[in-house]
């Protein structure tokens, strides 16, 4: 089984979680970029968020020089838990 891992490195530590898909690990990537844009993003210079998520996520990151993001994917092993 396929999990990807979101790291992000902010400046209050770091924040992990693990997603199905590389899709939903982008969506909640998205969700921080928009709950922070106004605080710690480009939005602190007037720089309005752009529409598309992947524009977004890259202008974020790109211009704030104090947080990182990594999406890895991990395989993990699962195996079938058995019931009685």
């Amino acid at each position: 089984m396929k999990v990807h891992v979101l790291h992000i490195e902010y400046k209050y530590g770091d924040i992990y979680t693990a997603h199905s898909t590389k899709a939903k690990a982008n969506a909640a990537l998205y969700e921080y970029v928009k709950f922070y844009w106004n605080e710690t993003g480009p939005g602190t210079w007037d720089e309005k968020m752009p529409r598309k998520r992947s524009e977004a996520i890259d202008l974020y990151f790109h211009e704030n020089e104090r947080e990182f993001v990594n999406i890895v994917p991990l395989e993990v092993d699962s195996e079938k838990l058995e019931t009685k």
